[in-house]
């Protein structure tokens, strides 16, 4: 299976998601991970060809924030997903691929990871591992940089952001062949 990992397009003022959904297209991506922050606008199976997605949504996109501020967006994502689309929400984050494959699909614990330690990071895929036999993969985003960290039982990425908007290093994403095991 060939997967495409993306997010934290956020405006995409530059309107260069287009560009990374042609991407996934050419390396014949099945089926597409994206890691949060997607605005509601691209919550459209037209602007993704198509293909299945698997979106995590944010804190902000599910639950009120203590001056309400977000109202607009909580209501806009109460809507269930589109056909071939599937949310992940806090706290309920595993995407069963087959019968023996899991994916974790989340958003904020990139950061965690660059805000704390390696051996915690490992120490949170153990847990996860442990709750949820089968994940092999574990999809975030949030910090807008690319970040992969190759485990014995599950791989780690955050594909980096998918516009120009919040990246410091271009428009990023990510590619899995399960089959051959490489990433890029």
């Amino acid at each position: 299976m060939i997967m495409g990992i993306c997010g934290d397009e956020h405006e995409d003022r530059a309107n260069m998601f287009p560009l990374v959904i042609d991407e996934f297209v050419k390396r014949k991506v099945e089926i597409i991970f994206h890691t949060g922050d997607i605005p509601y606008k691209h919550v459209n199976p037209i602007l993704f060809k198509g293909l299945p997605v698997v979106c995590a949504l944010t804190k902000n996109q599910v639950e009120l924030d203590a001056k309400g501020r977000n109202a607009e967006e909580v209501e806009a994502f109460k809507i269930p997903p589109p056909p071939g689309w599937t949310f992940t929400r806090p706290g309920d984050r595993i995407y069963r691929l087959n019968e023996y494959q899991k994916a974790y699909v989340g958003h904020a614990t990139a950061f965690e990871f660059l805000t704390g330690s390696e051996d915690k990071l490992t120490q949170k895929l153990n847990e996860i591992r442990d709750q949820n036999d089968g994940v092999r993969w574990f999809y975030t985003g949030h910090t807008h940089h690319q970040i992969y960290k190759q485990g014995r039982l599950i791989n780690f990425i955050n594909p980096g952001a998918a516009s120009t908007d919040y990246s410091f290093d271009g428009c990023e994403f990510a590619v899995v062949d399960t089959d051959n095991g490489e990433t890029v």
